[in-house]
């Protein structure tokens, strides 16, 4: 903003308001309510924000991320594998994630391609839940660009380092709550490239649902409040592209899904490379 702070602000019919919560996940907690009782009695604070004049970060400092793979039955089609019988799930880097506008940086000998997803932001501590009781540890979802660099994941079944470079993470813009969203079954994801579009399906789709991976991920792992479940992506990632169409300095990659807004990223060079 214009005093160069990090605030949390509120999405709200007249606008993004800056406010006093904490976090997102104050936030989500309180239910942004009481919204007037909260915003800092800063002059011009409680009015709305040109989002313009905001530099977007990361809504999120999760200390897990963990993504579902092979979750949807048409990206099964354009990389043919065994349809899984329960949720697989990998990790994505933390130290990956940038927030929105934010650059993809990427250098010459990578084949780096984008990855649409919802993504579930876990609100309570959560050990071995079970699927009827999973969306009460919900508070919440957000989008995520699963940004992956192909040269890397596929050579020796790199995984970590093929999806956890600097910027390969993408979040945001915003979380918006369960009780906006509901179970996050229904939505419309689309990817585009340049404009173009290169995914669209409905989270409908997906094979695991939200309740399932969030049951299947905490038999193994405790989840604690901020961390996330990235749920898949559809077809029509890049390297299934005839011919593969893999993301270059000066393109630009938006991710929007139903509810949740708009994540936009530009990809550049990386000025280390």
């Amino acid at each position: 903003m214009a005093d160069g702070g990090t605030h949390v602000g509120v999405f709200t019919k007249d606008g993004i308001v800056r406010t006093g919560f904490v976090s997102v996940l104050d936030a989500l907690a309180d239910g942004a309510q009481d919204l007037d009782r909260r915003r800092r009695d800063i002059p011009g604070s409680g009015s709305p924000v040109d989002p313009e004049q905001l530099v977007f970060v990361p809504p999120l400092e999760p200390r897990t991320m963990l993504f579902c793979g092979r979750n949807y039955e048409d990206h099964l089609a354009e990389n043919p594998r065994p349809r899984q019988l329960a949720p697989i799930f990998f990790s994505k880097l933390v130290s990956s994630l940038i927030g929105h506008r934010h650059p993809i940086f990427v250098t010459p000998d990578q084949d780096v391609d984008y990855e649409g997803e919802l993504a579930v932001v876990i609100g309570r501590r959560a050990r071995r839940v079970p699927a009827d009781e999973a969306l009460d540890y919900v508070a919440g979802y957000t989008i995520v660009n699963d940004v992956s660099d192909r040269a890397v994941q596929h050579v020796n079944n790199q995984i970590t380092m093929g999806k956890g470079p600097d910027t390969f993470g993408p979040i945001g813009p915003y979380v918006v709550s369960r009780a906006d969203v509901g179970n996050g079954s229904g939505l419309r994801l689309r990817t585009w490239v340049n404009g173009g579009l290169r995914q669209d399906a409905s989270t409908s789709d997906l094979i695991h649902d939200v309740a399932e991976c969030v049951a299947a991920a905490t038999r193994t792992v405790t989840l604690i409040p901020g961390d996330v479940i990235a749920t898949g992506t559809p077809a029509g990632t890049g390297a299934y592209q005839e011919p593969p169409a893999f993301l270059q300095p000066g393109d630009s990659v938006t991710v929007e899904i139903d509810g949740l807004g708009a994540l936009t990223n530009p990809v550049a060079m990386d000025p280390t490379a």
